[in-house]
């Protein structure tokens, strides 16, 4: 269903036209190596202003295009119709990968090895074939327009002192580009 209104101007939005679905869905950084390449994982913290000056920049406008199904993901359409460019900052542990000019290498062995453990505390079934999906994303947080997540294992659960809380799906996912600033341009 398409949203109804100015998507430049969320307020403008029909909600009862929308529609409601939630689910709870929590992260965790791991402290391995990148998950598709072989360089550390290393978080840089600069503000835009600290930003060293001999790191790469690149620049992309991110279009919505049809999926395997042969339909355009209607959040990747409501992110285009925004018309926005995105700069992306390349610190030295960003390489061809991280912008989709080279194919992804096998997942890293110490991030798999972990969420395995993870998985097996949670009771949860390891699938029998790690297979990267390539999830639509063109809010800007990824170079590429996707995010590459795995799913581990499924159907576990968190024992507390008030009951079981069921987990749906365990996965490893790319970390999205952190926002550094917002600019409004005529151009986007």
């Amino acid at each position: 269903m398409e949203p109804l209104g100015d998507v430049s101007n969320p307020t403008s939005l029909d909600s009862d036209h929308l529609g409601f679905m939630c689910g709870l869905e929590i992260h965790q950084q791991l402290a391995t190596g990148k998950l598709h390449s072989r360089m550390p994982g290393e978080l840089y913290e600069f503000g835009i202003e600290d930003i060293p000056a001999d790191w790469n920049h690149s620049e992309r406008r991110l279009r919505a295009s049809q999926g395997e199904g042969g339909k355009i993901d209607i959040a990747a359409r409501f992110e285009q119709r925004r018309n926005r460019t995105f700069v992306y900052v390349q610190p030295p542990n960003a390489g061809l990968i991280e912008l989709d000019e080279a194919p992804p290498l096998p997942h890293d062995q110490e991030a798999v090895d972990l969420v395995l453990t993870m998985s097996a505390m949670l009771n949860a079934k390891p699938v029998p074939t790690l297979q990267p999906m390539r999830k639509t994303v063109v809010d800007g947080s990824n170079t590429s327009g996707f995010q590459r997540t795995t799913l581990v294992s499924t159907n576990g659960q968190l024992v507390t002192d008030t009951g079981e809380v069921g987990i749906s799906v365990i996965c490893l996912e790319e970390d999205s580009a952190r926002k550094l600033e917002t600019k409004s341009t005529p151009e986007g």
